[in-house]
């Protein structure tokens, strides 16, 4: 039983709640991306869009009234539930140290930001957290909470291919270490493959619903959530690989980008979304699919050192791409219509937000933000490194190189597969932060008086 009376957990998850949502209420609108539209749209109107998952769209239609703060609420009481979990395992479960976390996380990191914003970005950090309690400490919780976490983390990696490919990374990490360290640590594949499996269900059943038209018997595509051809090829195009590509194996009348392969190479972002882009030339996502494939698979066989030259600069700089708010501008236009299309009670206030007025600036913010990201980034991998060099098993070794593993495995999914952008690096660089507060706390809390017991807060 727990020794801490109900009252003050009640209070510490709901002084965590404000802390969290504190940004998104100063805004006065839980903050949007472009793409928050194109969520939104998957779900309510039933379609498979590039790179966007219906499932999240899903949590976005149902959590759009009032002025979707349900969404926002949700997210956040899903991160104090996380954090909470992970305090439990090194006895750090305590109303007043949560809150203390939880405000130094907000202080020092994207976290509250993440939490009000209305797009997966949160999801990533908290399904590595997730998966570290599955594979590791399963018996610090109930039978219902590790199903919790196992349901939680399937739905964190089915909404984001970039979260499923890092989770899968960790597995196969979890799956070595099994076996070189299987006398010393206890690792929980099963739990892991049941997350993994569990998600990658979720995306084909999502998206074979969502692509049902009106004909009996269903006939829905089985498929995974797609587009990820069109962000590779972007970033390929931005390398200036593409261009190269196509000057030294043009003409080719299977390959429509031959026409404009002369001055090919600009941002991914540019070539994705510009209207007038040869992409739409080709028939973006869906249509210049199999053109784009081509040129992918050529250019490997061709340059394969390019690539792994390109690959690793591109790892580099995502790693370091860590500032807080890009992406968070007045200009989302396209995430104005689908509100006002989907839910126009909310479409008002979304206007009248800081956001919509173009006053908000992380300039200050960053200047805090990206020296404490990056100097606890330095700690971990130091830490995670000594850890394994002197082959520790303890909870803090296991937690710093499942850490370490997530934040290298995100910079080379994110910045190979996608292209370089700060909003990819912060989502998951506040996992670092969080790591050298638990190192700080745990010295700390062996100096003081340990309570005979300790409890969490319950689930959202």
């Amino acid at each position: 039983m727990s020794s801490h009376p109900a009252l003050p957990r009640i209070a510490a998850f709901f002084a965590c709640l404000a802390i969290l949502l504190a940004p998104a209420m100063w805004n006065g609108f839980p903050f949007l991306f472009h793409d928050s539209g194109a969520y939104l749209d998957a779900f309510a109107d039933w379609y498979l869009s590039p790179g966007r998952s219906a499932l999240y769209g899903m949590l976005l239609f149902f959590g759009q009234w009032p002025d979707f703060w349900p969404a926002a609420i949700l997210q956040a009481g899903l991160s104090i539930w996380v954090i909470s979990l992970a305090l439990r395992v090194f006895d750090l479960d305590r109303p007043l140290i949560l809150v203390a976390m939880v405000a130094l996380l907000s202080i020092f990191t994207a976290l509250p930001w993440l939490a009000g914003y209305l797009m997966p970005d949160l999801f990533a950090g908290l399904a590595v957290i997730a998966v570290w309690l599955i594979a590791f400490h399963d018996e610090r919780f109930s039978r219902r909470e590790y199903k919790c976490l196992i349901a939680f983390a399937a739905y964190a990696a089915a909404i984001h291919s970039a979260s499923y490919a890092v989770l899968l990374a960790l597995f196969a990490a979890a799956i070595l270490a099994h076996f070189l360290l299987s006398r010393s640590v206890r690792i929980r594949l099963r739990g892991f493959a049941t997350v993994l499996a569990l998600g990658a269900g979720l995306v084909f059943l999502t998206n074979f619903a969502v692509s049902i038209d009106s004909a009996w018997p269903p006939n829905g595509q089985l498929t995974w959530t797609p587009g990820g051809t069109g962000f590779v090829f972007g970033r390929l195009v931005e390398d200036g690989i593409a261009e190269r590509y196509l000057q030294e194996h043009c003409p080719d009348a299977r390959l429509k980008l031959c026409e404009y392969r002369d001055g090919l190479t600009r941002p991914a972002n540019h070539f994705l979304w510009d209207p007038v882009s040869p992409f739409r030339k080709i028939g973006g996502f869906e249509g210049g699919a199999r053109e784009m494939r081509a040129i992918i698979l050529g250019s490997l066989r061709a340059y394969p050192l390019l690539h792994m030259k390109t690959a690793a600069r591109a790892t580099l700089r995502q790693l370091v791409h860590i500032e807080t708010g890009d992406g968070i501008r007045n200009d989302v236009s396209f995430a104005y219509t689908q509100i006002a299309a989907h839910s126009p009670h909310a479409l008002s206030h979304a206007l009248q937000a800081r956001q919509a007025k173009n006053s908000l600036s992380f300039d200050a913010l960053n200047r805090l933000h990206v020296p404490a990201g990056l100097a606890s980034m330095l700690a971990l991998f130091l830490f995670a490194a000594v850890s394994l060099v002197r082959k520790q098993s303890d909870e803090l070794a296991l937690m710093a190189m499942t850490f370490t593993l997530a934040v290298l495995a995100n910079a080379f999914v994110c910045g190979v597969f996608s292209n370089v952008q700060n909003r990819y690096g912060s989502r998951i660089a506040w996992l670092a932060v969080f790591f050298v507060a638990i190192v700080v706390l745990r010295r700390f809390s062996r100096r003081q008086p340990r309570p005979e017991s300790s409890s969490t807060l319950p689930a959202p």
